[in-house]
């Protein structure tokens, strides 16, 4: 039971959530581009969620606490990254171009945009739930 509820919590639930904000921003550019084109079909929705599914697993970097945060960002860009142009070269309508390193690129500067934010307010809820938990001592007198 333990190991589905991890499945849920921190697989299916981000990979969802990934799927969602991937799914709105591709379909908001190609609707800004040129809404005669067709945002998105059965086989690039599929793309798209093996690409959230694949994020959401390297996302579970961020929780081996033996390392530093820095080091975990540091292992969660390249995995990242490298999901992300494996799932690209997948997918059959994908051919390499210069617009690849245009769209490495991208990712690159929105992993830079996304992830100080995300951190931060990580750090803020960690802080704030370590601040909320009192010490009790075992060894003072029982009134």
């Amino acid at each position: 039971m333990n190991k589905l509820r991890f499945l849920i919590r921190k697989i299916i639930y981000p990979t969802c959530l990934i799927f969602t904000c991937l799914s709105m921003a591709i379909l908001l550019l190609v609707t800004l581009m040129d809404s005669q084109k067709q945002a998105l079909s059965l086989s690039s929705a599929g793309m798209l969620l093996l690409l959230a599914f694949a994020i959401s697993i390297c996302n579970l970097i961020f929780s081996l606490r033996q390392f530093s945060m820095l080091t975990r960002v540091l292992l969660h860009f390249p995995a990242v990254l490298i999901v992300t142009a494996g799932v690209m070269l997948l997918n059959p309508g994908y051919d390499l171009t210069v617009n690849s390193l245009v769209l490495v690129l991208l990712f690159a500067v929105l992993y830079a945009l996304v992830v100080p934010p995300v951190l931060l307010i990580s750090a803020k809820l960690y802080q704030n739930d370590a601040e909320e938990k009192t010490y009790t001592s075992i060894f003072s007198p029982r009134n």
